[in-house]
């Protein structure tokens, strides 16, 4: 697909290429006609999708009835979808754009990790959100740092759902996943096979890289990163940061299990298992230290610690 830089692709002006996928390219764009939820001259966020893919219409019904259910989506930890459709023979998606950055951006602020108890309320937040697109029939599939937002208060949010990979899954073969994915995808992902246990697996692979300042799995291609969560057993998170409690090190082994039917059998389960772990377990760092928000100022779930709202940095 060409550059789009310059485009106007509906009521957007594209101005900025941000990022180029085998599926999708990401623009950050400005709104030119006022719309029904956002301002004329408001930047967003444009994903537009390879012509290949809008030219099937197979594809392009699957994408409508796709980016209609997650056009509804009203959750404060996933990002909203503004608007979806057609135009110019491209199929496109429009998110806000977030100025504050990503998990990635913020891990690398503060130095690559977080001890356990600083990443609880993160962790909470996006399970908070996988299980609420599960409960409504949609498997993420894409999970990674650079997929979650930092909101200017705080809050995570959950985006880029992946709705190519759902329509031709046959496609999500060793040699099309690429770098940005390949530290984050579950075992039967590289089969062409994605489940809601391949969200509770990226997960745990996150919630990894967030403790120790890696994903359990590197290697010189993708292709070799991706045989080695099929092939071989997660490391112990101990082995790299050993302060880890036991009692974390044995949540992540679950979530990291090769087969989905032994991994957590939710988003919640896992949530409340790594909130066990942290709150009543030993946690060897003596300098770790909760980095939320006060939860009054924050809606939360029922059922949820009252900590769970938000993540406020402390430098």
């Amino acid at each position: 697909m060409s550059d789009l830089e310059g485009v106007i692709l509906s009521d957007y002006q594209l101005m900025q290429c941000v990022s180029k996928g085998g599926i999708a390219d990401v623009y950050r764009a400005q709104i030119i006609t006022e719309g029904i939820k956002a301002e004329e001259g408001q930047e967003v966020v444009v994903k537009v999708f390879r012509p290949t893919y809008a030219q099937r219409a197979t594809f392009r019904d699957y994408f409508m009835a796709e980016a209609e259910k997650i056009g509804q989506f009203d959750d404060p930890n996933i990002l909203p979808l503004l608007e979806y459709g057609e135009g110019e023979n491209l199929l496109y998606l429009v998110m806000p754009y977030v100025p504050s950055g990503t998990l990635e951006d913020l891990l690398r602020r503060v130095g690559g990790r977080f001890s356990a108890m600083q990443a609880l309320p993160i962790i909470q937040q996006l399970c908070n959100a996988i299980e609420y697109a599960h409960q409504h029939e949609i498997i993420h599939g894409n999970i990674k740092p650079t997929n979650v937002f930092v909101a200017a208060d705080g809050r995570m949010l959950l985006a880029d759902f992946a709705i190519a990979r759902g329509y031709d899954d046959s496609q999500q073969s060793l040699t099309r996943i690429g770098w940005g994915s390949a530290a984050y995808v579950a075992p039967e992902q590289s089969l062409g096979i994605v489940k809601r246990g391949s969200d509770i697996y990226a997960l745990g692979v996150l919630l990894f890289r967030i403790l120790t300042g890696s994903p359990p799995f590197l290697g010189q291609t993708p292709v070799e990163v991706l045989l080695k969560h099929v092939r071989q057993p997660a490391p112990s998170a101990r082995s790299f940061v050993p302060n880890i409690s036991d009692a974390v090190d044995t949540v992540l082994q679950r979530a990291l299990q090769k087969r989905a039917e032994d991994r957590f059998a939710s988003a919640e389960e896992f949530r409340q298992a790594f909130a066990e772990a942290v709150l009543f377990a030993p946690v060897a760092s003596p300098v770790a230290r909760p980095i939320f928000a006060p939860a009054e100022r924050y809606p939360r779930r029922p059922g949820s610690p009252a900590f769970a709202g938000s993540t406020r940095i402390v430098q």
